[in-house]
């Protein structure tokens, strides 16, 4: 949080979405949100900022690989099959229809955090990310953020964070690109 404020950031206006452990019962196990329950909540969250006259929210979602489908929660960890990948593509479809029109109306900028993941595939580029075709079909930028092997900022002898590229692959958003763009990301320690 100081870090988010020392970059300008108003934090009542930031909501952190991640998934949290519930327990809904005393004899019952805790268990990780489901994304429905999330995406849910999130929705509310943006229907009383905007009741309270807060507009321009910015909403980052901590992360698409993190979020567990129904189908996915009642089955266990255990039993993560291709099925319930497939229930995390379809769910993103179905909630990214409906969030496009809820950002319009609540004037939200929403990120989504997603991780690279590798597909034991013989030909192609094997980096995959999870939840299906969705997100990129929907997002009006996507954009990768790599680090830079050895890139260190350094400030005074102590390391303040890390060097990486971005690398812009959609934007629908406006002019220019980031293609190729170094830069520098702070940390806060």
């Amino acid at each position: 949080r100081p870090w988010a404020e020392s970059q300008g950031i108003d934090w009542s206006r930031l909501f952190h979405f991640y998934p949290k452990l519930i327990q809904k019962g005393k004899k019952e196990k805790p268990r990780l949100q489901t994304a429905e329950e999330l995406c849910d909540e999130v929705e509310l969250w943006m229907e009383r900022r905007h009741a309270k006259g807060l507009n321009k929210l910015f909403i980052i979602i901590d992360s698409v690989t993190a979020m567990l489908v129904e189908d996915e929660a009642v089955a266990g960890n255990t039993e993560a099959n291709m099925r319930s990948k497939l229930g995390l593509a379809s769910f993103l479809s179905r909630l990214l229809r409906r969030w496009v029109a809820l950002a319009q109306v609540y004037s939200a900028a929403i990120l989504f955090i997603n991780q690279i993941r590798v597909s034991p595939i013989a030909w192609g580029n094997p980096e995959t990310t999870p939840g299906g075709k969705a997100l990129k079909f929907y997002c009006s930028i996507r954009a990768t953020v790599r680090r830079i092997k050895g890139g260190r900022l350094l400030q005074k002898g102590h390391m303040i964070g890390l060097k990486g590229i971005i690398k812009n692959l959609k934007n629908k958003a406006g002019e220019g690109s980031l293609e190729g763009y170094e830069c520098g990301f702070k940390a806060y320690f």
